[in-house]
């Protein structure tokens, strides 16, 4: 075969062997890091154990209807909790199989199945250089943020893979691909439900994503999409909202539980999000595992780059907007709404619970990705 005709074997096999590979590498960064913990003996405590008791409570007379306990409530005298209990419903199964192990496998299976399905949406598209991208950010995460990939059943790191799936089917379904939207409203509702920090990004793209697949592509001839969409949202929600019916609703009491305290404010949001798409990539950088480590890693970045990356992104989507490259023009849309629902999330936080945003930048890595691949 000459040098023509094995160019001409490579092209074509190409999409194949990235979208093969990408499956191979996300299942892989997933895998081994539970795996090796598994190893050493690991055993449910701390949050682990209250998320196995309650995942093992799933199919009892009193099922979970809401998440973990929150750090929200802190200083208010009762308990809140995370939006729903998503997180436990879907560890059950796995946690009565293997009431020693099942939580940490059952979680590294699902966090697999959801990287999976986000190179499976971007494969659909037939851009599968995305499908690399996807799986990237998992090996991006083993490398510099393993504890993530370490205890995937915890709140705070579980929603993480769903979080990019969200991403990933907001831009199918703002791209036109409709069919897509009820996948993407039980992504966007496992992320949401599992930990506060996840809830304004993955309701904001899921809400948006049809209305952009609207206004950027041609009315789909059927609404079964829309009606499955709210079908599976009713299921997803169905128990926190119930509970919520109570003398102690845990969504209104979230809702309620800052208005008083001091908050980090828009400053530093901004400033948060500077740090996620500055010069030097925080994806390149590993995660701090303190509280001053935090500071100390975002403190040289100014606001005015977190407004400068907003203008960034508004830019390129005029760009494309102006040049008909809908799939960039898209993808901008999805990524001005994780970066301006981040910085808002990220502002909100009252001070009183500072401590706990060393764990709660993870998200940071995954947009700063978006945001470096629109630009």
């Amino acid at each position: 075969m000459d040098g023509a005709g094995a160019k001409a074997v490579w092209t074509a096999r190409a999409p194949l062997i990235i979208r093969v590979t990408s499956h191979f590498a996300v299942w892989l960064a997933v895998l081994v890091p539970v795996s090796v913990v598994l190893s050493k003996g690991w055993l449910p405590i701390g949050d682990d154990a209250a998320i196995a008791i309650r995942s093992s409570q799933t199919f009892s007379f009193y099922p979970p209807l809401v998440g973990l306990t929150s750090t929200a409530g802190n200083g208010l005298g009762h308990y809140l909790y995370d939006p729903g209990p998503l997180l436990f419903w879907l560890l059950a199964v796995p946690v009565h199989l293997d009431a020693n192990h099942g939580l940490l496998w059952g979680a590294a299976l699902l966090m697999g199945a959801a990287f999976s399905l986000s190179i499976e949406a971007v494969w659909s598209s037939k851009l599968w250089i995305g499908c690399a991208i996807v799986s990237f950010v998992a090996v991006d995460l083993l490398w510099l943020t393993p504890e993530v990939l370490e205890n995937p059943a915890w709140n705070a790191f579980f929603p993480l893979p769903f979080f990019v799936a969200s991403i990933v089917l907001a831009w199918r379904v703002g791209s036109g691909s409709f069919t897509w939207w009820p996948v993407l409203v039980f992504t966007a509702s496992v992320a949401a439900q599992s930990h506060l920090v996840f809830v304004l990004p993955s309701v904001l793209l899921a809400l948006t994503a049809p209305m952009v697949g609207l206004l950027t592509s041609d009315r789909p001839g059927r609404s079964r999409w829309f009606f499955w969409g709210l079908g599976v949202g009713l299921v997803c929600w169905i128990a926190p909202l119930v509970q919520n019916l109570g003398s102690y609703g845990n969504l209104t009491g979230l809702l309620k539980s800052g208005s008083g305290q001091t908050r980090y404010g828009l400053s530093f949001g901004l400033h948060m999000l500077a740090r996620s798409g500055s010069p030097v990539p925080i994806w390149l950088t590993h995660r701090p595992l303190s509280f001053v480590a935090l500071l100390s890693t975002t403190a040289p970045n100014s606001p005015v780059i977190g407004v400068i990356v907003l203008l960034l992104l508004a830019l390129t989507f005029v760009f494309a907007w102006r040049h008909g490259n809908k799939a960039l023009e898209v993808l901008s849309i999805v990524c001005l709404t994780c970066a301006l629902s981040l910085v808002v999330a990220y502002s909100i936080v009252p001070l009183k619970n500072g401590i706990s945003l060393y764990y709660l930048i993870a998200p940071l890595w995954i947009v700063g990705i978006l945001i470096w691949t629109v630009l």
